[in-house]
């Protein structure tokens, strides 16, 4: 696990865009780095894998259900169930206001929770919809909303990434559904599956390796990234 993490590293201390503000240009050359932290976060110890993995459906774990039969992740009242751990390895904790847990496999996740991995500590997170978000190590990241139809074109995913290394992998919901906010960008999703990288300063890097992203800085800046390529 911490050998492609490490290459990964070692792939962009040389990245001129690592070290500058989303400056929203294309580029290939350190697609293969990419590409190591794509491996490093596949390579979740298969030993902690919750096999068969299913949701609770007991009342008070149960997702809230709207009138139209969505599940709805609101904020109001009890906290609402979005997602499980279906892989954990090392130490990993989740945050909800002043509470703290530690996230093991089978743990329900739930809406506003702070996600937190620490060195060489990774995730992953299976969501109602069948959404996979895998989370490396250093990470940390909040599940800002999460609304599940049973008609895909009404479903909302919102994922704030402050820092670390994400890959997200989309369900049953449509691409447009999904979000995810960093210090210096907004990703509108048209596609399956890309990682994003977070530096400590908020600088972020964005590799698609399946469908579009729609990138933005905050200047208003928009590209779009497509399988392949990435941006930074």
């Amino acid at each position: 696990f911490v050998v492609p993490m490490f290459l990964a590293v070692v792939g962009f201390a040389d990245n001129p865009f690592r070290r500058r503000r989303l400056k929203m240009k294309i580029f290939d050359r350190h697609i293969l780095s990419i590409f190591c932290v794509v491996t490093a976060l596949s390579l979740v110890a298969g030993s902690t894998a919750a096999e068969g993995l299913k949701f609770k459906s007991a009342k008070d774990t149960a997702p809230a259900v709207s009138e139209n039969g969505a599940a709805a992740a609101e904020g109001v009242g009890e906290p609402v169930q979005v997602g499980m751990a279906s892989k954990v390895s090392r130490l990993v904790r989740g945050y909800m206001g002043d509470e703290m847990v530690e996230i093991k496999m089978s743990s329900e996740i739930y809406q506003d929770e702070l996600i937190e991995t620490g060195a060489s500590s990774a995730a992953e997170i299976k969501f109602l919809d069948d959404t996979v978000l895998n989370v490396g190590p250093n990470s940390k990241l909040m599940l800002d909303k999460f609304v599940f139809d049973p008609n895909p074109n009404k479903g909302k995913m919102v994922i704030n990434a402050t820092k670390g290394v994400m890959r997200l992998v989309s369900g049953r919901m449509a691409s447009k559904a999904y979000t995810v906010v960093t210090p210096v960008a907004t990703m509108g999703v048209r596609g399956t599956s890309f990682t994003v990288i977070v530096d400590d300063d908020g600088a972020t890097t964005v590799a698609v390796s399946d469908g579009v992203v729609n990138v933005s800085n905050r200047e208003g800046v928009e590209v779009e990234v497509k399988a392949g390529l990435a941006t930074s």
